[in-house]
């Protein structure tokens, strides 16, 4: 059965680029015949538009750098606007970050813009519509994470952002790296380094990266 129609709901969009952010809003608008307004202006009329009557759902560029506390604050003054990431670039921490801070669908930057227009729909009718390699990312990931680590391993002891700090640093990558991907501050992500390889008691990021489930055993032995 295909989605409800979406007569009478409002959306708004928040992108860092105006001709593509006007194109988009008046795609979506005349696709689907409902309210579109532009919110990336916090001093334009679309903020008495956002006073007035929140957006039931918000579509948010994945590359503006501002994206966490936008998010935060959309959800904080409208806990039931559902908040749509566009332009996902497919990583699974990316997306577990994104649904962290409350984001409710997510739209590979390969997506078509009829693709697009079925992940509204189906938001408005408050179901996850994303590809099927998204969501299989997202179910492997909060799987682990509810999942736990056994009490008797060590890695029991890391949060869970410190989890997500040892798993990218087991794939190499920098620590400016890692906040891109987790959306958090380079600083911050020195600050979990650290708690990190003090809890493991090790002394650098490479044996760190080792106790690591998903790092591959190897064989140094020569020859």
């Amino acid at each position: 059965m295909g989605a409800k129609s979406p007569h009478g709901a409002t959306l708004g969009v928040i992108s860092p680029v105006r001709a593509y952010r006007e194109i988009l809003l008046s795609a979506i608008s005349h696709k689907l015949n409902i309210d579109c307004a532009d919110l990336s202006n916090q001093q334009s009329a679309s903020k008495d538009f956002f006073a007035r009557k929140p957006p039931d759902v918000i579509i948010i560029d994945t590359g503006l750098a501002e994206l966490p506390g936008i998010t935060r604050k959309i959800r904080c003054r409208a806990p039931s606007t559902r908040i749509v990431a566009l332009g996902l670039e497919g990583s699974d921490e990316q997306i577990v970050a994104l649904a962290e801070i409350g984001v409710a669908a997510f739209v590979p930057r390969h997506a078509t813009f009829n693709e697009l227009i079925a992940v509204i729909r189906h938001t408005l009718d408050g179901e996850l519509q994303c590809s099927p390699k998204v969501a299989a990312e997202l179910a492997h990931r909060v799987s682990l994470l509810s999942r736990g680590r056994p009490r008797g391993s060590v890695l029991g002891h890391l949060t869970r952002r410190e989890q997500q700090v040892l798993s990218l640093i087991s794939e190499g990558l920098s620590n400016k790296e890692i906040a891109n991907r987790l959306f958090i501050q380079t600083a911050t992500v020195k600050n979990h380094v650290h708690h990190v390889l003090a809890k493991l008691k090790v002394p650098s990021r490479s044996e760190a990266a080792a106790m690591h489930p998903g790092t591959p055993l190897r064989d140094n032995r020569k020859g």
